[in-house]
């Protein structure tokens, strides 16, 4: 008389894979929340007097903020990635490099529409729960270059001198074939 409905989910075949970190994805996180603590230490000392001792803990804060960054920048430089999805983490280090070095807002933006230019290579591919974390972080890390645009430190123009960062990130487009 009555038809037998099942009001719970039968068992999956496999458990989902947690997303476990590599070197390259674990230094890229701790990136991020540096980046936080720079841009906002940055942005306490735009409105003071450099020269009054009264700030000084300030320009000590943004000054072990930005060693903090400039450190975790070279230790994923210098780490090889070891699943495909560390390439474009590695890639926004990369641009994130060249974006602090910059001296003039000019050069900040190169590196910046680079972000749009080469997209596809800024973003992990497939939809597994490591390209699901990956492309938040990199997300995270477009919503920082984002909080750079606006510090006074990038406010200078001058004509662009920056390296040729579009050669490096084409080669290693190159690599990803292979």
């Amino acid at each position: 008389m009555a038809d037998l409905t099942t009001s719970t989910l039968p068992p999956a075949d496999k458990a989902p894979t947690p997303f476990t970190h590599t070197r390259i994805s674990a230094l890229f996180s701790r990136l991020i929340v540096a980046l936080t603590t720079f841009i906002e230490a940055e942005r306490d000392i735009e409105d003071v007097d450099v020269w009054d001792p009264a700030f000084d803990g300030w320009l000590g804060a943004a000054e072990t903020a930005q060693t903090e960054v400039t450190t975790l920048i070279t230790e994923i430089r210098t780490t090889a990635p070891v699943r495909a999805a560390d390439r474009p983490l590695a890639r926004m280090t990369l641009s994130l490099d060249g974006m602090l070095g910059a001296e003039y807002r000019g050069d900040y933006l190169h590196f910046r529409g680079l972000l749009d230019k080469y997209a596809p290579l800024f973003r992990a591919q497939g939809s597994d729960v490591v390209a699901y974390r990956v492309n938040a972080l990199l997300q995270s890390a477009r919503q920082r270059v984002e909080d750079l645009a606006t510090l006074d430190c990038l406010a200078d123009d001058a004509p662009n001198v920056v390296p040729d960062l579009e050669a490096e990130i084409d080669a290693d487009a190159l690599t990803l074939t292979a």
